[in-house]
């Protein structure tokens, strides 16, 4: 990865794990699961064009369903620490923030093998 598409990455991350913080601090468990998908979609979407990969969103789709299926642990955690009050609220939001940027960083770092054995 180049130090161009270093930046690029930690701009898209940075920008897509601030909105899942946010979308995550929603008060009732399970709302959030919908609008966190689009938004980490469209980091991976995102992060294909700065690999110049051809990605389809069906195909992002997929592998944000998948990445979240594997992590279903921490999602469902996140999920019930937001019946408690306030306290729960942050921890859903920071579990939804720390998931976003783990699977960025995944996946930036697969474009970037994958670019370079073109």
């Amino acid at each position: 990865m180049t130090s161009s598409q270093k930046s690029k990455c930690e701009d898209i991350i940075n920008a897509a794990t601030v909105a899942a913080g946010a979308t995550g601090l929603a008060p009732i468990p399970g709302s959030d699961a919908g609008p966190l998908l689009a938004i980490q979609v469209t980091m991976i979407v995102a992060l294909a064009d700065v690999f110049n990969l051809a990605f389809s969103k069906a195909y992002a789709w997929n592998l944000a369903k998948t990445q979240l299926a594997e992590q279903g642990g921490k999602y469902v955690a996140g999920q019930i620490a937001g019946i408690i009050p306030v306290v729960g609220t942050i921890a859903k939001g920071s579990v939804a923030a720390g998931f976003t940027r783990a699977l960025g960083w995944s996946v930036a770092e697969d474009f970037a093998l994958q670019s370079q054995n073109r």
